[in-house]
Parts: C-alpha cells; sequence; structure tokens
C-alpha cells in the first residue's frame, strides 16, 4: 500500500510519497537492498567471535557512501565476523563496515550480514523512486548518504517544466532517515510566514503574520503598545542569486513607542542599581523607589521621562526622613446656619528630610477645604501643629 505524508510548509502543501510494508517484510527488504538475506537471523552483526558453523561465498555490494561516492565492497568467502574501513569519501570519516556469516552448520551457501556504519541515513531515490508533489507539480527526489542533521536542498524544477524563481525543497537526515523538512519554493522573494519582533519592557515579543510578496510592509502595532495607533516596518530581503532559501522579512522601524526600553545603571549618593525601562511614548514617565544595593532611602524615586531624544532622567529625590511621614487627627468646630459644627478628619504629613515649616492641604470635610494646615519638625523628629486656615476652633492630635 502507498503512504501520503502532508505537510503546510511556507503556505503550501507538499506531499512526500513512500512506500510501506509489515515489519517482517521490512526487514527483508533492508537487507535485500545490500545484496543480502535476512534468512537465518538469529546472529548479532558486529561480533568479533566465530558465530557460524557453516560458510559464506564471497560478496560483492555496491552501494553510495556519500555525495557522489559510489564503490564496490567485497567480503571474501568464508565464516568468520569482521570488519573493514569505510571508503574514502564516505559521510562518516573513520566509520566502519561490520559483516558476519549467517550460516548453519554444514551450510555452504550461508548469506554475509552487514552493518554499515559509514552514514547515518542512506541513500534516497537512486534504488527506489522518491517523488514529491507541489501545488499540483511532481518531480523525482535524489538524496546522497549523510549523518543526523544534514540538511539537502533540491531546486523547484518538476517535471513538467514548470520552475519557481525562489526556495527549494529540503530533506533533513533525523533518526536515521532522510525526511521532508520544509518547502520553499515561490515566485515572490518572500514566503507567507511570521515574524518576531522584541519590544523589551512590558510588551515583551510580539509575532506578526505577514503574507508573501516583496518590498516593504507596515503593520499595525499591538493595542497595548505605548502608542497603539504606530506602525510596524517590514523589508523583504531577496535570496541570493543561485541560493536554495526564499527571501526574509526583516525589521525596518516601528512607531509604537518613541522612547524604546533600555537597561541602565543609576547612581545616587554612591549608591548603584540597575533599571530596565519598557517602551514609552512621549512625556511617559517611568519611576522606580529609592532602593540600592546594601541601601534604602525612606523617601523619593529615581524617574525617567521620555522626550524626544528619548529617556532622560527627570528626577532624584531620595532621601532619609529627620521627621517621619505622620497622620494627624483633626477636630474641628464651627458655627453654620445657627448650629454648631463638629467635624473630625484626617491629614496625611508627608515626611522631611530637614527640620522646619510646611504646610499640608486641610481637610476636604472642612468649611475651607482650600485652606491649609501649617506643621513643623521639630529638632526631636516629631511634629507639631503650628496653625490651620480650615476655619473653626481646631484641636490637633498626631500618630506617626
Amino acid at each position: 500500500p502507498s503512504r501520503a505524508d502532508l505537510r503546510i510548509l511556507g503556505g503550501a502543501l507538499c506531499v512526500a510519497f513512500a512506500v510501506t510494508m509489515p515489519a517482517r517484510m521490512l526487514k527483508a527488504a533492508v537487507f535485500a537492498a545490500a545484496g543480502i538475506s535476512a534468512k537465518g537471523g538469529e546472529t548479532f552483526l558486529g561480533e568479533s567471535r566465530r558465530l557460524a558453523a557453516g560458510t559464506c561465498g564471497e560478496k560483492v555490494m555496491e552501494l553510495y557512501f556519500g555525495k557522489g561516492v559510489k564503490k564496490q565492497v567485497k567480503i571474501k568467502a568464508g565464516n568468520e565476523a569482521g570488519e573493514m574501513d569505510c571508503p574514502e569519501g564516505s559521510a562518516i570519516a573513520g566509520g566502519k563496515i561490520k559483516y558476519q556469516c549467517n550460516a548453519k552448520e554444514g551450510q555452504t551457501d550461508g548469506i554475509w550480514q552487514t552493518h554499515i556504519g559509514c552514514y547515518d541515513c542512506s541513500s534516497l531515490g537512486f534504488d527506489t523512486e522518491e517523488k514529491v508533489s507541489f501545488q499540483g507539480h511532481i518531480r523525482s527526489i535524489v538524496v546522497y548518504p549523510g549523518v543526523e542533521g544534514d540538511t539537502y536542498p533540491q531546486p523547484c524544477e518538476f517535471q513538467d517544466g514548470h520552475k519557481y524563481k525562489h526556495g527549494s525543497i529540503i530533506y533533513k537526515c533525523r533518526n536515521k532517515a532522510w525526511e521532508l523538512e520544509d518547502t520553499t519554493c515561490t515566485d515572490t522573494p518572500c514566503l507567507t510566514g511570521k515574524a518576531t519582533i522584541d519590544f523589551g519592557g512590558g510588551l515583551g515579543l510580539i509575532e506578526f503574520g505577514v503574507v508573501e510578496g516583496s518590498g516593504s510592509v507596515e503593520l499595525a502595532c499591538p493595542s497595548d503598545a505605548p502608542d497603539p495607533s504606530g506602525k510596524v516596518t517590514l523589508q523583504c530581503t531577496p535570496p541570493a542569486a543561485g541560493g536554495h532559501d526564499a527571501g526574509k522579512w526583516d525589521f525596518v522601524s516601528q512607531t509604537c513607542h518613541l522612547c524604546s526600553p533600555m537597561t541602565v545603571e543609576v547612581e545616587f549618593e554612591k549608591n548603584k542599581k540597575v533599571i530596565s525601562i519598557g517602551g514609552g511614548a512621549l512625556n511617559d514617565v517611568f519611576s522606580t523607589p529609592c532602593a540600592f544595593e546594601g541601601a534604602s532611602y525612606d523617601g523619593g524615586q529615581i524617574a525617567y521621562k521620555c522626550f524626544q531624544e528619548g529617556w532622560k532622567l527627570f528626577e532624584a529625590s531620595c532621601e532619609n526622613y529627620f521627621c517621619p511621614e505622620a497622620t494627624m487627627i483633626v477636630h474641628m468646630r464651627y458655627h453654620e446656619h445657627d448650629e454648631n459644627v463638629h467635624a473630625t478628619s484626617s491629614i496625611k504629613v508627608p515626611g522631611h528630610s530637614k527640620p522646619g515649616k510646611y504646610e499640608v492641604d486641610c481637610p476636604v470635610v472642612s468649611k475651607n477645604g482650600l485652606g491649609k494646615v501649617t506643621v513643623e519638625c521639630m529638632q526631636n523628629g516629631g511634629w507639631k501643629l503650628i496653625k490651620a486656615d480650615c476655619t473653626g476652633e481646631v484641636l490637633e492630635r498626631l500618630s506617626a
């Protein structure tokens, strides 16, 4: 029966035809390909001791061992297991051909069994026909022996005379057999495919779909980019003249962010830290706490801002507090609409690095919500209420 291995490669359908058979038939066929028999296969290849009481006649094999290397190998009549060097030019340099006689007691027409260590993948398309179908076009495939991982490109020329301008049909040696790896036949320089771009920062790697063509293409930025209305520009780089590969899509530019991601070492008062900043739009600000290697500050921040020229240091306000952050509980009492009004609220007093007087906003529930409260950072590191312009008699209480 026939089998068809199907793959979608380079946006087109490619079919590789092969022949399959039951395992017992396959074993016999493998030996037959080397001109030997599978009968009496109870012995093991490569053993150096005498395994047969009978004898095997002289055997001559003519095989491909490497690219363009076809040699005759002769095993003399006898019954001793042995080995010989692979011919010069074999796919595996320094390989060995091992053999042993498979003959029963008294048998004089035994058959040599061989193990050929001159390649990982034997030749394809010489003794049996191998064909590939691509977009309705068929061609025969011929591949020389190779080692694991080898690739062998075939031109995109078919038996009906059709020829593609670019690309190739590629076979790869994998698991001791040649497999159809890829088909890049195309009449346009660059194939339909995917382009992956690393934007860094929060976006990271983004994959874009692109159709076959030439020249340049513009693609929309990701919806969560700093500037989602921007564009990504790719350029088709044509394949080299006479090469087997198709062209490729190369990144040219992007306007998804004005400021590109970067990693920078920041130093403040001899303290250092490394920060990573993602992409940003114009006037975006990236800030990070004042925690350095071996040192940490009570307050402030390190901030970078996105300008036309890129990210620039915008603020470095790291400081340790002389008076720490505190919460002030404010009790207010005033007269309004012929009634005495009592209100309680709180205000946050930020930490400060030096003694002195500072102003904070009045609580929003106060009669004068736009007023100010004056506090003083004392020499003992505590806070004192000086004045409150929130309208009404004010009593204060502080808690750190």
